[in-house]
C-alpha cells in the first residue's frame, strides 16, 4: 500500500466521523426540543429531575422526551421539610409548565417529639402504628405501660393493666395490689362476694366479714335435681302441693307430675288457649286461661266441674282465699267468685290496663298491672286501700314475706316495699330485661326473667348472689317449696332445684 492509498483511507474515516458528529447533534437537538418550566410556592426550592439537581425554582430548561421523575424539596430544619414529587411524560416539541404546591412533611424525629410533648397513650400507639420499626418504638411501649401502671390505684385500673400487659414488668406488683383493692372494697356484701369469687383462696379469706359472706354464698349454690319434660309448649305457671306438681302451658293443657320421681301422672285438657295461672285447694284444681275462662277440675279424676265466664280478656292470674276465687284479667278488672257455686260476687275496677299479677296478703288483695301500678284492695268492700307507684312498666310479679312486698316488673327492676309504710326500701336493677316471676326463699329473692336466667338476691341488701342458667328460653314461673324451688320456662321444661353440696 502506497502513501496515496493511506491518505485516502484517512480521508474516508474523517468524513465518516464528521457525518456521525452532525447526526448526533441533530438527534440531541430533537431530543432536547421539549421545554419544561417549573415554579413552586416555595422560592429557591431545589429541583431534581431523574435524581439530578437541575437548579432552584423558578426554573426553565430543555429536556429530552420521555418519562421523568421530578422531586422538589426544601429543608426547614433537621426534622421538617417541604416536598413535592411527580412523574411526567414529555413528547417531542412539548412545552410543559408545572406549578408545584409543596407539602409540609415531618421526619420521624419531629413526630416523636410531638408525641412526647402530648404524652398520651393514643399518641404513643399512633407512633408505633406509623413507625413499627422506628428507633423510638421501645420507648413508646414503655411509656404506654407506665401510663397504665400509674392508673393502678383502682380495681378497674389494675384489671386493665393485667389484661394489656400479661408479661409486663409491673405484673406481679399489680396483681398483688388488685387483691388488696378487692379486700379494701369488701365492706359491703357485694364487695365481699366480689372478693370471694375472684380470690376463693385469697390471703384475706380468714377475715370475719368474708367468712360470713362465704357461708351465705354456700346457701345459694343450687343445682338441677329433677327435670319435668312433656309439655308441647312453654310452661307459664306451676304450683306444688304435697308430692304433686301442677303446670299450665302454652299447649292449652294442665299436667300433673309426681315430684319424687319427676314423672308425669295425668294431662287435663279443655281450655282453648294457653293456661296462665293455677291454684290448688284440697281436691280441686283451678286454672285461668287466655280463652277468658276459669275452670275447676277434680284433682283425682280430671273431670271439669265448673267453668266461670265473665272476663272480657285473658285471665292472667288467680288465687283462692276464704272460699272465694279472685281473678285478674287483661280486661283491667279483678273479679271475685264464690268457690262453691261459681257465682260472681264482685268486680273490682281501678286499674287502667291489664291486671297481670295477683296475691292475697294481710287479708287484702294486691294486684300488679300493665299501668305500672300496684293496688291494694279491701277484699270485702272492694275499695282501693293504697296505690303504689314507682315502676315504669308492667308489674308482672308479686310476692309477700314477713311484712315485705316484693314486686318484679318489665322495667328490669325488683322493688322491695315496706308493707306498713308503703315505701320502697330496696330497688334492684336486675340487668335481665323483663321480670316474669319473683319468690322468696328464706332471706333470698329468686327471680325468673326474659333473658332465660334465674337470679338469686339477698333480700336485705339486693346483692346478686348467684345466676342459674339451665333454661334456654324465658323463665315464666317459679314455685318455692321449703329449701328448694321449681322453675318453668318457654323451653317447655320444669326444673327442680336443690342445694348443691360440695
Amino acid at each position: 500500500m502506497n502513501l496515496s492509498d493511506i491518505l485516502n483511507i484517512v480521508l474516508i474515516v474523517v468524513i465518516i466521523i464528521g457525518i456521525w458528529v452532525i447526526y448526533s447533534q441533530l438527534r440531541n437537538y430533537k431530543q432536547e426540543a421539549s421545554i419544561l418550566k417549573i415554579s413552586a410556592d416555595q422560592m429557591d426550592a431545589p429541583v431534581y429531575i431523574d435524581g439530578s439537581l437541575k437548579g432552584t425554582c423558578p426554573l426553565e430548561l430543555k429536556i429530552a422526551v420521555g418519562v421523568h421523575k421530578i422531586v422538589i424539596i426544601k429543608n426547614i430544619d433537621a426534622s421538617s421539610y417541604y416536598y413535592y414529587e411527580d412523574r411526567i411524560v414529555l413528547n417531542e416539541g412539548d412545552e410543559r409548565v408545572i406549578h408545584a404546591n409543596l407539602t409540609l412533611t415531618h421526619t420521624e424525629v419531629h413526630y416523636w417529639n410531638n408525641v412526647k410533648g402530648l404524652g398520651e397513650v393514643s399518641q404513643y400507639q399512633e407512633y408505633i402504628d406509623k413507625y413499627p420499626t422506628g428507633k423510638f418504638v421501645q420507648e413508646a411501649k414503655d411509656k404506654i405501660e407506665e401510663t397504665f401502671y400509674s392508673q393502678c390505684n383502682t380495681i378497674n385500673g389494675c384489671k386493665e393493666y393485667i389484661k394489656k400487659f400479661p408479661t409486663g414488668k409491673y405484673y406481679a406488683e399489680v396483681n398483688t395490689k388488685l387483691e388488696e383493692l378487692y379486700f379494701a372494697d369488701s365492706d359491703t356484701p357485694l364487695g365481699c362476694k366480689n372478693y370471694l369469687v375472684t380470690y376463693p383462696n385469697g390471703k384475706f379469706s380468714d377475715d370475719p366479714k368474708l367468712k360470713k359472706m362465704k357461708k351465705m354464698l354456700e346457701t345459694v349454690k343450687f343445682k338441677v335435681i329433677k327435670t319435668f319434660a312433656g309439655h308441647a309448649g312453654g310452661v307459664l305457671c306451676c304450683v306444688v302441693k304435697g308430692d304433686k306438681l301442677f303446670s299450665g302451658s302454652e299447649d292449652k293443657t294442665l299436667r300433673i307430675w309426681d315430684t319424687k320421681i319427676a314423672k308425669y301422672i295425668a294431662t287435663y285438657a279443655g281450655h282453648e288457649a294457653p293456661i296462665n295461672t293455677i291454684d290448688v285447694i284440697n281436691d280441686k284444681i283451678i286454672t285461668g286461661s287466655d280463652d277468658k275462662t276459669i275452670r275447676l277440675w277434680e284433682l283425682e279424676s280430671g273431670k271439669q266441674t265448673m267453668q266461670l265466664e265473665g272476663h272480657q280478656g285473658w285471665v292472667t292470674s288467680l288465687v283462692v282465699h276464704n272460699n272465694v276465687i279472685i281473678s285478674g284479667s287483661d280486661d283491667a278488672t279483678i273479679k271475685i267468685w264464690n268457690f262453691e257455686t261459681g257465682a260472681l260476687l264482685k268486680t273490682l275496677t281501678g286499674h287502667e290496663d291489664s291486671v297481670t299479677s295477683l296475691i292475697v296478703a294481710d287479708n287484702k288483695v294486691i294486684s300488679g298491672s300493665s299501668d305500672c301500678t300496684i293496688k291494694i284492695w279491701d277484699i270485702y268492700k272492694g275499695d282501693v286501700v293504697a296505690t303504689l307507684t314507682g315502676h315504669s312498666d308492667n308489674v308482672s310479679a308479686l310476692t309477700f314475706s314477713s311484712g315485705l312486698l316484693i314486686s318484679g316488673s318489665w322495667d328490669d327492676t325488683i322493688k322491695v316495699w315496706d308493707y306498713n309504710t308503703k315505701k320502697v326500701i330496696l330497688d334492684i336493677k336486675t340487668n335481665s330485661k323483663r321480670i316474669y316471676s319473683v319468690k322468696v326463699l328464706g332471706n333470698l329473692i329468686i327471680s325468673g326473667s326474659w333473658d332465660t336466667k334465674i337470679r338469686i338476691w339477698d333480700i336485705e341488701t339486693g346483692t346478686l348472689l348467684n345466676v342459674l342458667d339451665e333454661h334456654t328460653e324465658s323463665v315464666r314461673t317459679i314455685e318455692v317449696v321449703e329449701n328448694k324451688f321449681y322453675s318453668g320456662a318457654g323451653d317447655k321444661k320444669i326444673l327442680g332445684w336443690g342445694l348443691k353440696m360440695e
